[in-house]
């Protein structure tokens, strides 16, 4: 193990993830909520750890060579991303407060599929983990990408974990309607901005 390999890993990743992003903005209003908190991180960790896997391995490249595969990925990106725009706007609208929003009915089900769609279903954390970490990792001894790889995993595990400590430390300030409505709005517009930058791509 290289601690400088796996430092180098761990600030990769930490540049990648920090971004404010449509799964980063979920993982924090479900910890403010505290609800499911767990097994959301849970799935953030596993789903980013896979994808940076692929990368290191090198498979970024062969899959963007499949036909049609990056607009597939594409469409499939902006229909769950416009479909949570319209529910955080809803939302926005008709905001509850901290209380009444932990007593929602949303079931585990649901706020899985979400984890999982948020994780896979953005097109940002392909290029990220697929293509960056991926093409990063290119230039590493071969004897080293296992410290690499190690430091990467690290950076996210350290990432989900502080982001859902700081939404549960959070909470108390987030209390009113008003503040959900703040934390609506700025997740559509979190969405939003995905989609525009999406649409260039």
């Amino acid at each position: 193990m290289n601690t400088e390999i796996i430092l180098t890993g761990v600030f990769l990743s930490l540049s990648l993830i920090v971004a404010v992003g449509p799964q980063n903005v979920f993982v924090f209003s479900t910890a403010v909520r505290g609800k499911h908190i767990g097994s959301v991180v849970f799935i953030s960790i596993v789903c980013d750890s896979f994808l940076a896997s692929l990368g290191i391995m090198g498979i970024g490249p062969a899959l963007a060579s499949l036909p049609g595969f990056s607009r597939i990925l594409l469409l499939l990106g902006v229909v769950w991303l416009a479909y949570c725009t319209l529910r955080s706007i809803e939302q926005a609208f008709k905001a509850s407060s901290l209380q009444e929003s932990r007593s929602d009915p949303q079931s585990t089900i649901e706020t899985l599929v979400s984890a999982f769609a948020f994780s896979l279903l953005n097109p940002h954390a392909y290029l990220d983990s697929l293509f960056l970490i991926g093409t990063f990792s290119a230039g590493i001894l071969e004897s080293l990408r296992f410290s690499f790889f190690m430091g990467v995993i690290g950076g996210i595990v350290l990432w989900f974990i502080s982001l859902s400590v700081i939404g549960r430390l959070s909470a108390p300030l987030l209390k009113t309607q008003k503040a959900w409505r703040v934390i609506h709005g700025a997740i559509a517009l979190s969405l939003l901005w995905s989609i525009f930058t999406l649409s260039k791509l």
